[in-house]
């Protein structure tokens, strides 16, 4: 989760959203990242369980065939 109160990230969160256009992130990686602007905000993030803890890996055959090609 990013509080940011005062829009300091906001070129982060720009930056964020570039690499999923571009395709060097994944959507679904960068819809990992809650963006909030106030603490209330924040807490009704967390209580709506957007933020659960780890989450079990991805068993995406896209993703693993693309992980295993990577490898040296």
């Amino acid at each position: 989760m990013v509080l940011d109160p005062d829009g300091v990230f906001a070129l982060l969160r720009e930056q964020v959203d570039r690499l999923v256009e571009t395709g060097f992130v994944r959507a679904a990686a960068a819809a990992d990242v809650v963006w909030t602007r106030t603490v209330d905000e924040a807490f009704a993030a967390l209580a709506a369980g957007l933020l659960a803890g780890p989450q079990p890996a991805r068993t995406d055959p896209a993703l693993s065939a693309e992980l295993l090609e990577a490898q040296p």
